[in-house]
């Protein structure tokens, strides 16, 4: 018999910070990314988007309409 081991996968649901107050859940990419920089993670509610290190959803196509914030790039 084979077993399949899964390390580092999160079987647990995940949403941005706007997501997260909407819903009552918790914000669950918080420090994902150094300040200045943006992940590419999977919300819940969002789909594929990019947050910032605060968890915050900076993806104006998301899924769950026009909730993301200003980003800008700092040169």
């Amino acid at each position: 018999m084979m077993l399949l081991a899964l390390q580092g996968v999160g079987l647990m649901a995940e949403y941005c910070a706007q997501c997260a107050k909407q819903y009552g859940m918790s914000n669950g990419f918080i420090n994902e990314c150094k300040p200045n920089y943006l992940a590419n993670v999977i919300c819940e509610g969002c789909g594929v988007i990019q947050v910032n290190h605060k968890g915050e959803c900076v993806s104006h196509d998301c899924d769950n309409g026009n909730h993301a914030v200003e980003w800008k790039i700092k040169k």
